[in-house]
């Protein structure tokens, strides 16, 4: 075993999280890399907790515009009262949902800056 392995210090360890600037703050992130987010980038663990956050926020932000679009197009064809309630319980729920995240989000971005 080489030296620096045994020290703790083989390459692995020693990467950097390649997030290039931080939200608000120009440079490279400091931390160690320690996530492999989607497979492409090594992360520190704030900014993988916040792009998972963001990626979340995205898909629930599509969820709730699909469902607007089918309730425009459907909402006034006399379409089954009952489905429509569903419907329009579901994307209340997705928007309380993405309420969570934007503050879960905030929060992620101030550890990010720590």
């Amino acid at each position: 075993m080489r030296r620096e392995e045994a020290a703790g210090n083989s390459s692995l360890s020693q990467s950097r999280c390649e997030i290039e600037k931080t939200p608000l703050v120009e440079g490279e992130c400091q931390r160690p890399g320690e996530v492999h987010y989607k497979g492409m980038l090594l992360v520190c663990g704030p900014h993988a907790a916040l792009l998972e956050l963001e990626d979340r926020a995205e898909a629930v932000l599509g969820s709730v515009f699909r469902m607007d679009e089918w309730l425009q197009e459907n909402g006034s064809s006399g379409a089954d009262e009952e489905y429509l309630g569903r419907i329009r319980h579901e994307r209340e729920e997705a928007l309380a949902a993405l309420r969570l995240i934007r503050v879960q989000i905030r929060s992620a971005r101030k550890e990010v800056l720590q």
